[in-house]
């Protein structure tokens, strides 16, 4: 009869339980447009989840695996970068319109404060290397 428990214990333990991503929630409590109050507030008072994984280098409001199915016809258009100081993660996500990475198209920024548990998440277009939009949100995270 122990073994059966055991054997139930080991096969209902998610995968998932093992994984080293975090999932962060945070409410937005502010909206910009280039760099001014967003006219139109669409993500004020809302909640998005942000999934924090150290070991590879990942905070984005996707699962890494799931983002990576997703966009894997611009993977190569694509660089990434997580860095951790004492006080924050700053995320970098960048996506280029050739494979040799001088056109840029967007940059996603995420910093996560640690002490605060604050974020900011910027999002900014670009064409041929003059940024034409930018949008930001800023939230309390949990």
């Amino acid at each position: 009869m122990k073994v059966y428990i055991f054997i139930f214990l080991i096969f209902s333990i998610p995968i998932i339980g093992f994984s080293s991503e975090t999932e962060i929630s945070c409410i937005i409590n502010e909206e910009f447009e280039n760099n001014m109050p967003a006219k139109k507030e669409l993500f004020t008072g809302k909640e998005i989840k942000f999934y924090l994984d150290k070991e590879e280098g990942w905070l984005y409001e996707k699962k890494k695996i799931e983002w990576e199915l997703l966009n894997q016809e611009k993977r190569n258009l694509i660089s990434k970068s997580l860095i951790e100081n004492t006080g924050n993660f700053l995320f970098i996500k960048k996506i280029y319109n050739t494979e040799k990475k001088k056109h840029l198209q967007s940059i996603d920024k995420i910093i996560l404060f640690k002490q605060k548990l604050e974020m900011i998440f910027i999002k900014e277009y670009y064409n041929n290397h003059i940024k034409f939009f930018s949008s930001e949100i800023r939230g309390i995270c949990k």
